[in-house]
């Protein structure tokens, strides 16, 4: 009897020791277990990584997760085109003071401006290739027809231009700062948010071109 209990106890005590491993590879094969069972699941965590990362692009640049792309494409052209930027704007305006400028650059890329009334001015690219995407070329119908209704409200004149970049410099990624002389006014530094193309923030400073 002493013997029985004995060979009872010591096949508890190696079935206890080996119960850890076993219950871990218990448990390893009931996830690979899990995944076979359910791959929906797993593709649909896979295709949602895209989706995960636009969403962190929008918040990093801070634009509408629908507006991503194109923010992105606005700030490449302005790297791309960083030095003719710096050009002079052929403008025109019409009697309700309204002005909109233009830079063409040797990229066939073109930097517009829209300068309204007491307001801050307003930048935008249209790139080369933009004419070969049906839906930027809604936008250039948008921006035609909008000139178009403007020019039977009042008359367009050509625009004198009035302010010179005098230096410029990037501030971070998104981030471009731009010192201009303003004709009476005296001279700024604009800060430029390459991704909108609003101006963040405009300081009076000596002109200086050294940015």
């Amino acid at each position: 009897m002493n013997h029985d209990g004995s060979a009872i106890d010591s096949k508890k005590i190696e079935s206890s020791s080996k119960s850890p491993d076993c219950s871990k590879q218990d448990n390893q094969k009931k996830w690979w277990q899990w995944l076979i069972m359910y791959p929906t699941i797993f593709i649909a965590i896979i295709g949602a990584i895209p989706t995960a990362l636009g969403y962190y692009k929008s918040w990093r640049i801070g634009v509408p997760f629908d507006k991503t792309q194109i923010a992105l494409e606005q700030n490449r052209l302005w790297q791309k085109n960083y030095e003719c930027s710096k050009s002079e704007f052929m403008s025109i305006k019409n009697n309700h003071n309204i002005e909109v400028g233009t830079i063409i650059c040797l990229s066939g890329d073109i930097l517009i401006k829209v300068q309204s009334p007491d307001a801050k001015p307003v930048f935008w690219w249209v790139g080369l290739k933009t004419f070969e995407s049906n839906d930027q070329a809604a936008i250039g119908l948008w921006f035609i027809n909008r000139a178009q209704a403007e020019e039977r409200l009042a008359p367009i004149v050509v625009a004198q231009n009035n302010s010179v970049v005098l230096c410029q410099r990037w501030l971070d990624n998104g981030r471009l700062l731009r010192r201009i002389e303003i004709q009476g006014k005296g001279c700024f530094d604009e800060v430029v948010n390459t991704y909108t193309g609003q101006i963040e923030k405009r300081d009076s400073v000596p002109c200086d071109q050294h940015c």
